[in-house]
């Protein structure tokens, strides 16, 4: 009974954050212009955000997370989702031994992703919010998302739109899109990250990198 019910809970889990990944991914992806203007108050929804502008999120995060854990972190939150998606890839075609995950439990780093949370919040006080934007998963996500994923939704729009004005059908166009070199070197650094960290560890960059894991880390003790 209890293994049926934590495996329903799984697949809830799964299911709010198909929900939630999937308007997301879309909202950056959407190089026509075709998603209502209105989708960017998923923007608000985002802890990091909610830190910078505090707003009533904030609190109901904080509460969410006293009584179930770091929800936001598998649910809500983009990058890790994202690295759900890389951990499910990777585990393709292996089979868990003697019914174990693939990974081993490590003890989390709190020295440093304490020191990390620390110096981001310090730092942010003073108004220098580099290192809290460069940490901060969300924006991770959206670098990933506008400097990979949606050049490459980009190439397959334009890719169906010769096969069909070959066919005399116009219905596509093509589009053209820049990304200048820093974004998109940054956008590989941070996928490698997320894609390396998951591979070998897990959700290591949620439990030793990432400043929204620590804060919340605090608040589910």
């Amino acid at each position: 009974m209890r293994k049926k019910t934590i495996n329903m809970l799984k697949v809830l889990r799964i299911i709010l954050a198909i929900i939630v990944f999937t308007p997301i991914l879309l909202f950056f992806l959407d190089f026509a212009d075709i998603l209502p203007d209105s989708l960017n108050r998923l923007l608000h929804i985002q802890l990091m955000p909610a830190i910078l502008s505090p707003t009533a999120i904030l609190i109901i995060y904080f509460l969410l997370t006293l009584l179930f854990g770091r929800i936001y972190c598998s649910v809500i939150c983009p990058a890790g989702i994202l690295q759900d998606i890389f951990n499910r890839i990777s585990c393709i075609g292996k089979k868990k031994k003697n019914g174990k995950m693939r990974f081993r439990y490590h003890k989390p780093a709190n020295w440093l992703r304490y020191i990390i949370l620390g110096l981001t919040a310090v730092l942010g006080i003073f108004g220098i919010t580099e290192l809290c934007l460069l940490l901060d998963p969300y924006s991770n996500f959206g670098r990933i998302a506008t400097n990979l994923f949606r050049p490459a939704a980009v190439w397959i729009n334009n890719l169906l739109a010769d096969f069909l004005s070959s066919k005399g059908n116009y219905s596509l166009y093509h589009v053209t899109i820049h990304t200048s070199t820093v974004a998109l070197v940054s956008a590989i650094v941070a996928f490698l990250v997320f894609a390396v960290m998951t591979y070998f560890r897990g959700r290591l960059f949620c439990n030793t990198i990432c400043p929204v894991g620590a804060l919340l880390s605090l608040v589910s003790r």
